[in-house]
């Protein structure tokens, strides 16, 4: 089966307004095609009951699964040098057909570097239209490619 994975950026503890768009957004194209909505949050050193709080929310914003990374040198800025790895590794496992970032500096910064390292198409501020004939027709081919949208 297909799947989508949502980046989920936090602030102060939070998460971000941008990032519960990217995973309804997640939802919405995967309801039309038939994937799985991976959300990924990358958080510091937290209490389990934080975490378990962190995935709820992201949950309810329209998450399939959670995969959660907690460690020390995620608990910064999203940047490539402490992150860039382990999207690679996610993505290599998941092989995701949409990898979405939410809007601001996240994408830029995370989403250029991660389609270098699995040969995947980086699109800026990209919209996802999908109508009924062009589901069908398509399924299979999101199905064996790999895109990434900001």
């Amino acid at each position: 089966m297909a799947s989508i994975v949502a980046y989920i950026e936090l602030r102060a503890g939070a998460i971000t307004r941008p990032s519960r768009y990217a995973v309804a957004e997640a939802r919405r194209v995967s309801d039309a095609a038939g994937a799985t909505v991976y959300a990924l949050l990358t958080v510091g050193d937290l209490t389990q009951a934080r975490i378990d709080q962190l995935a709820a929310e992201v949950s309810a914003a329209g998450a399939d699964r959670i995969l959660c990374s907690s460690a020390e040198p995620l608990a910064g800025p999203p940047l490539d040098v402490t992150h860039g790895p382990l999207l690679a590794q996610v993505a290599g496992h998941l092989r995701p057909v949409l990898f979405l970032f939410p809007a601001g500096g996240t994408g830029v910064e995370l989403g250029p570097p991660l389609a270098v390292r699995i040969g995947a198409a980086y699109l800026a501020n990209a919209s996802i239209e999908l109508t009924g004939e062009e589901i069908g027709e398509h399924t299979s081919e999101l199905q064996s490619r790999q895109y990434l949208v900001c």
